[in-house]
């Protein structure tokens, strides 16, 4: 092959290799935007519940006899953060030699003043609501042994929805039977209150 036919071959080709890196240039670029959202945080919320008893039981009795009747109150408040809610269950845990069976627990839930001790029920006002077919307020009426002993089997407060800041008064009320089997038998009894966000 001549030589100058040799060299426009090769001028060609060098051509053609400068279009075709042209081209894909071309085709590999394009405009480009990016749009981020930097610096997302999450917090979890929390939520709590407390009460007035100042660390102290409500009931020490000792000597009492058939139909005797005492009467407290608690009053619980809820806190949260976050705006969680939650519903309140009340249960317990008993003790003692037998006298649970002879107990019967009244458990009301209202309103008061802020409590001038531990367990003060002065200027209680109970929920005007009859709850449960026992009267304004009663949320639990029975035998004390029959109380909830956790969350699943407690009883559920009426308010469905707790939001930070509220409370409620519990009047709680323990009546001896009128039972000679009851002589000289203890009890002991845990309240709790325990809520579950929704």
């Amino acid at each position: 092959m001549p030589r100058p036919l040799i060299r426009n071959l090769l001028a060609t080709i060098v051509v053609l290799g400068v279009l075709i890196a042209l081209i894909g240039g071309a085709v590999f670029s394009a405009y480009t935007s990016v749009a981020t959202n930097d610096g997302n945080q999450f917090t979890a919320g929390t939520i709590g519940l407390t009460d007035n008893d100042a660390g102290t039981a409500l009931f020490a009795v000792a000597g009492f006899v058939p139909g005797d009747t005492y009467t407290k109150c608690l009053t619980v408040n809820y806190q949260s953060t976050g705006g969680v809610q939650s519903a309140v269950r009340l249960y317990g845990q008993s003790g003692g030699t037998g006298l649970v069976t002879y107990l019967d627990l009244q458990i009301r839930r209202g309103s008061s003043p802020p409590a001038a001790s531990p367990g003060d029920c002065t200027g209680f006002t109970a929920d005007p609501t009859d709850y449960d077919g026992d009267g304004a307020g009663v949320i639990y009426k029975g035998p004390l042994g029959s109380f909830g002993t956790n969350y699943a089997t407690g009883t559920a407060d009426p308010q469905p929805s707790w939001s930070n800041g509220d409370s409620a008064v519990y009047q709680i009320t323990i009546t001896v039977q009128n039972n000679n089997l009851a002589q000289g038998l203890s009890a002991t009894q845990d309240f709790s209150f325990e809520a579950h966000n929704l």
